[in-house]
Order: structure tokens, then C-alpha cells, then sequence
């Protein structure tokens, strides 16, 4: 209501432009709207911060290191992206598993719940909006799981190896007792996630297999070895070499006393005839040599491709032997020796993360804000005249007399004569 009066004048006359208000104008203006709005913001928020239990936050900090072995951080593992191994270890610190893992070693479910006036109101409002089938019903294990899913923080330390678990409640000690939980069972979740169970065997049995499989292989070089006569390849190739070379020299000498012997004799000579048999003789062995010499290169092959078979075994066994050795280590593989370390653990938190006093100062720099903000949305969205310039700019006709507020008596009385 404007309760705003002006007297007009009897003369008209041309209306002097006034400036345009200045801010200190438009709070001296709506003073009384600003000062009731910010006493009245700021006692609400006051009391608001004293009825609100307050927050204490409890914080651990974890040490993952980006280029150790996930399982045996004595193990040197290059190229990990530093991005990539925080990413991954957020990941599994806040998963669902860790969560219910934490939620159920505490018996969270199990611990009366201490909340203040506004939580059970909110407790009410979730079962009479679960009983009209407007949310889901949520036990209380999935219950605690959520709460802790929007509570915890987890976010590493920027440029650096640290990985700080934080979380607000109003219950110091049950805050930090959580947030060790979770570290606890992060350490337990990532040597789960990288660490080996069951398979040491897999690789002692394919060892026994590779093994057998070896020396079976062996086993047959050997035995063919000493069925082919191949312990010595080279003496042996030499020798029908050097013996076939010789056989051929002999052929060749015959066959020139063959040549000689015909220009004298016919064929039915007794001497014609004791050169061919000897020369037949020689054919013989050269045939029998060249054959020896060729089984000999096949048994040679044979054996290079049953060598290059039993080294392929070999290879294989020794990788599995490698294998089983690395698995058995990593079966054995614990919390003290993965590449994550906890370097502080929560402590109970002294006192509340920031003192009532800042808050009830940041409370009346908030509402003094609001309050202004208040006032100018109602001068900018209310047109009514509230100083004699506007009047004048309004009617073009000067204000000889302006009151700023009539009694309600007067107001009452002006408004009956208007009536009549």
C-alpha cells in the first residue's frame, strides 16, 4: 500500500527533469523494506545454524604410487598415466563394494542413530512418501550405503601422489572411524582386484604338462639319435663324402682301363670281362654311398625340425616355470607390500570444520544481499510513485507539499472524503 501524499499546485508549468537516482537513493528509499527483510533473513538463518547440529569432517590420506606393480610395489612398472591410476583408485575406493564392506564390518545398521529435529523430519517425510508409493523402500543396509555414497569424498591431491578420503558428519568419532573403514577396505578391495588366488596352480599344472611334454621330446631325439647313427652328422657326412669321392676316382680309372682294354680285346675277353665286374663292383658302392649320403641329409632334417620342436617344449616350459614363480609371489602378496600406503589416518576431529560465529557472519553478509535484492525486484516491478519527481514527471505539474507518512487516522479519513 502507498501511503504516499502529495499537494498539488494551481499553476501548470514545465516540469524540470530530474537526475536519476543514485543507488544511496534507492536504499535510503526502501530502508525500511531492507532493514526488516535482513533482520528478519538473518534471525531465521541464525536460528536455523543453531538448530542445525554441527558438521565435523574427519580426512585420510593414501599414498598410490603411479609407477610400482599394483601387487608387489618392489616391481618397477612404467608408462602408468598418473591421471589413469588416481582415476582408477577413486574408482574402487568409492565403489559399492568398499561402501558394503564398510556398512557391514562397523554394523552400521546395528548402531542407534542420533538425529537431530530437521533429520527426523526428513525420516517422516520419506516413509509417508514410501507408505503413498512415491519412493522406492530402501532398507536400512542400502539406506547407509547411499548416505555414505553422497557423504564420503574421495579426490586426490593435485601434482602429487596423495589420495585424500574425507567426510562431514555430525558424529566426530563415527565420521572418523568410516573414513579409516574406507581406507581399510580400499587396500583390502585393490589387492583383491590385482593380486593372483588360484592362479599358481593354473600354472603348476601347465608346468607339469610343459614338463612332461619336454622331456618326452628329448626322449625321442635321443632314441632317434641312436637309431639313425646321428651322435656325430659331421664325421659321418664327411666320411661317405671323402669315400664317395674315392669310389668315383676308382670308376673313373676302370673305365679308362675299360676303354683301353676294348681297343685290344672284344667284349668276351677274360680280361674285358674282370673290368666290368669291377667296375660293377664300384657302381655298387658309389649307388650304396650316395644312398647312405641322402638318408643321411633326410635323417638330418628330421632331426633339425625334431631339435627345433624340442627347444619350441623347452621355451615353453621355462615360461611356465617363470610364471608359476611369479604367481606363487603374488599369491603371497598382502596390504604391506601393494602400492598403496596409508600415510595418516583420521583422526576424531576437535571441533566442528568452521566455528558458528564465521557462519553467523557469512549468515548476515547473505542476508544483507537478499534483503537488497528484495527491495530493488519491488521498486523495479512496482510502478507507483514514491517521491515528488516521479509525481511531476508523471502529471507534468509541480508538488508544492510532500509527506512521506500520514497516521493511519488521517490516512483513514482522507479515504472517506475520497469516497464521498
Amino acid at each position: 500500500m502507498n501511503n504516499h501524499w502529495a499537494m498539488l499546485g494551481q499553476t501548470t508549468s514545465q516540469p524540470v527533469e530530474a537526475p536519476p537516482p543514485s543507488v544511496w537513493t534507492f536504499l535510503f528509499s526502501r530502508k525500511k523494506l531492507i532493514g526488516w527483510g535482513f533482520a528478519t533473513l538473518f534471525l531465521l538463518t541464525t536460528a536455523l545454524l543453531y538448530l542445525l547440529p554441527q558438521s565435523y569432517v574427519a580426512e585420510a590420506n593414501l599414498l598410490v604410487e603411479r609407477n610400482r606393480s599394483p601387487i608387489m610395489r618392489a616391481d618397477y612398472s612404467p608408462g602408468l598415466e598418473m591421471a589413469e591410476v588416481m582415476n582408477t583408485a577413486r574408482g574402487i575406493a568409492s565403489s559399492r563394494t568398499v561402501l558394503a564392506a564398510v556398512v557391514d564390518h562397523l554394523k552400521l545398521t546395528e548402531r542407534p542413530r542420533h538425529t537431530s529435529f530437521f533429520g527426523r523430519l526428513r525420516e517422516n517425510v520419506n516413509k509417508g512418501l514410501v507408505a503413498v508409493g512415491l519412493l522406492p523402500e530402501v532398507g536400512p543396509r542400502d539406506e547407509w550405503i547411499q548416505a555414505l555414497t553422497l557423504w564420503v569424498t574421495i579426490k586426490p591431491i593435485v601434482n602429487s601422489n596423495i589420495l585424500t578420503i574425507s567426510m562431514s558428519l555430525d558424529d566426530p568419532r563415527l565420521a572418523a572411524e568410516i573414513v579409516n573403514e574406507i581406507s581399510s577396505q580400499y587396500i583390502k578391495a585393490h589387492l583383491a582386484i590385482y593380486s593372483t588366488r588360484g592362479l599358481a596352480d593354473f600354472y603348476r599344472e601347465r608346468m607339469t604338462t610343459a614338463e612332461a611334454e619336454y622331456k618326452s621330446a628329448r626322449q625321442e631325439v635321443l632314441d632317434f639319435k641312436a637309431k639313425a647313427s646321428l651322435f656325430a652328422i659331421s664325421a659321418s657326412r664327411e666320411e661317405y663324402t671323402r669315400e664317395l669321392g674315392t669310389l668315383r676316382t676308382q670308376l673313373l680309372t676302370t673305365s679308362n682301363d675299360l676303354n683301353r682294354l676294348l681297343q685290344r680285346y672284344d667284349e668276351r675277353h677274360s680280361e674285358v670281362t674282370v673290368i666290368k665286374d669291377v667296375m660293377a663292383n664300384v657302381q655298387t658302392r658309389v649307388d650304396e654311398t650316395e644312398t647312405k649320403l641322402k638318408k643321411l641329409e633326410q635323417n638330418e632334417a628330421a632331426l633339425a625340425d625334431m631339435e627345433m620342436l624340442l627347444e619350441t617344449k623347452r621355451k615353453t616350459y621355462l615360461d611356465y616355470v617363470n610364471k608359476y614363480g611369479e604367481a606363487s609371489v603374488n599369491e603371497q602378496a598382502d596390504s604391506d607390500v601393494v602400492n598403496v600406503r596409508l600415510v595418516e589416518k583420521a583422526s576424531v576431529p576437535p571441533q566442528p570444520w568452521m566455528p558458528r560465529l564465521f557462519l553467523i557472519f557469512g549468515a548476515g553478509i547473505a542476508s544483507l544481499f537478499l534483503a537488497v535484492a528484495v527491495a530493488f525486484l519491488r521498486g523495479y516491478f512496482d510502478g507507483r510513485p514514491n517521491s515528488p519527481d516521479q509525481v511531476e514527471r508523471a502529471l507534468g505539474i509541480p508538488v508544492v507539499g510532500w509527506l512521506e507518512l500520514l497516521p493511519k487516522n488521517s490516512v483513514r479519513a482522507l479515504r472517506t472524503v475520497r469516497r464521498t
